[in-house]
């Protein structure tokens, strides 16, 4: 599952026209919001981009996709299609990869969105909202809901707000399903949950909302702005901070009774930046004050695309995962190697994989990497067999492990003898590749337009 926020514009601007879909089972349009109980859309252009962002799973050929009549603004971000001036006509001719097996959810809520709104939502008659999200995701072609409260229970929001939540959930779960005994096929129904302990005790009633189809883990960010970095494991801290990462805050919600199946594990494309005190001190708690903003992104949250290009690049062993430094810029983020070990360990763990967002990923390939470097590993490491044994702390091996179809196509894995664990390109077709490990042979086939590249391992645009 990807999500993706429509809010960059100029050279790092990203539309749902530049999604491949098939790297994905699940897209989620981020962010809608409400007005007097009804749920709505946020900016000028979201109905438009709503329809395009469907489109990807049921467009089959170039087309025009729509010709609207809209407001004309003064000025446009970007250049995302043609304007034509005082008819206010958007014009809009693309050819769309498609997934007719994708899933589109609307999320609504978000840091952005607050606390006092959802308040109002749960205090009022739950019948109201969730007729109207039945019709507004009916109306543009959406297949799921996900709420994502920062946090119930918190941020002002009192603590009956998680008994509160638990009935939303019930009664969007229910209308659903009525729905779905006339016919329809059942819409879906997700939340976004923080990984910090201290959130989801308080917060979440985790054994009651059971009605949920999938619940997305924001296994970054477990403090906030100030977070350095989304570690996969601990330390070898003695305090607190040792509940701060990937391992713990899986761990936590399994514990109380999630089941595997419906957690999915979120990763991130974006860092925590900072501006360094002193250039002589560029480790992980070296001190720091609040960060210049990134080009595009303008705060604290640093694209991977701003800052793939860096060289000083540095690894924590013990946690997985990587920071940055240039000048007196100090980053913590995701890279390819990080995203490789978490996709190891949800696959062990046998839970889903999210990746917040499409568009901080490096989309157009401009180092040399190839385009979306983030979720081509993503999707590379997700197309391999199940590593055996438990290398990593708190790792437990699945009863079924996720099997790759093997490639009977030159015999009994003749082409992987020899070659050492990875990724090669197969002879005579330049769209698909072989998985080698342990000498058994997978065939796997990129996306639709796109071919294999040894040179990053990936998946690229002819």
């Amino acid at each position: 599952m990807a999500a993706m926020v429509l809010s960059t514009q100029g050279a790092a601007l990203f539309l749902p026209r530049d999604i491949d879909p098939n790297l994905c089972t699940r897209l989620s349009y981020a962010f809608a919001g409400k007005n007097n109980h009804q749920l709505r859309s946020l900016e000028w252009n979201d109905k438009i981009l709503y329809q395009v962002f469907n489109s990807l799973k049921k467009m089959d050929s170039c087309s025009p996709l729509l010709t609207l009549s809209v407001p004309t603004p003064s000025s446009l971000p970007g250049n995302p299609a043609s304007w034509s001036g005082d008819r206010g006509q958007f014009s809009h001719i693309s050819c769309l990869f498609r997934n007719l097996k994708l899933k589109t959810l609307l999320a609504i809520g978000g840091w952005n969105f607050g606390t006092q709104k959802f308040i109002e939502i749960v205090v009022a008659n739950h019948r109201q909202i969730v007729d109207s999200a039945v019709k507004f995701l009916h109306t543009y072609g959406f297949d799921s809901l996900d709420l994502d409260w920062e946090h119930p229970g918190s941020q002002g929001s009192p603590a009956v707000d998680e008994e509160r939540l638990t009935a939303l959930v019930q009664g969007f779960a229910k209308a659903f399903q009525q729905e779905a005994s006339t016919g329809m096929e059942r819409l879906l129904l997700s939340t976004a949950v923080p990984g910090r302990q201290g959130y989801v005790d308080t917060d979440y009633e985790a054994d009651k909302i059971t009605h949920l189809d999938f619940i997305n883990l924001m296994a970054y960010d477990f403090h906030g702005s100030w977070e350095r970095v989304s570690p996969l494991f601990k330390r070898g801290e003695s305090n607190a901070a040792t509940k701060f990462n990937v391992d713990a805050a899986v761990q936590l919600w399994l514990q109380k009774g999630t089941p595997a199946n419906t957690l999915i594990l979120g990763m991130s494309t974006c860092g925590r930046s900072f501006t360094l005190a002193s250039l002589s001190d560029t480790g992980v708690e070296a001190p720091a004050r609040p960060c210049v903003p990134g080009p595009f992104t303008e705060e604290g949250g640093t694209a991977y695309y701003e800052v793939c290009s860096w060289k000083r690049e540095h690894r924590i062993g013990d946690q997985k995962v990587p920071y940055i430094s240039q000048d007196n810029q100090w980053v913590g983020f995701d890279a390819v190697e990080s995203f490789k070990a978490k996709v190891s360990y949800l696959k062990q763990k046998e839970l889903g994989a999210l990746v917040w967002a499409l568009d901080l990923d490096d989309v157009v390939g401009s180092f040399r990497t190839g385009p979306i470097p983030l979720i081509q590993a993503l999707w590379r490491e997700l197309s391999l067999p199940v590593p055996s044994g438990s290398p990593e702390p708190g790792v437990l091996a699945p009863s079924h492990p996720f099997e790759p179809k093997r490639s009977p196509s030159l015999g009994k894995d003749s082409f992987c003898q020899g070659k050492s664990n990875g990724l090669y390109p197969t002879p005579q077709n330049l769209s698909s590749y072989y998985g080698c490990a342990g000498g058994q042979q997978f065939q796997q086939s990129c996306p639709p337009g796109m071919v294999f590249s040894a040179s990053c391992e990936c998946c690229t645009w002819k």
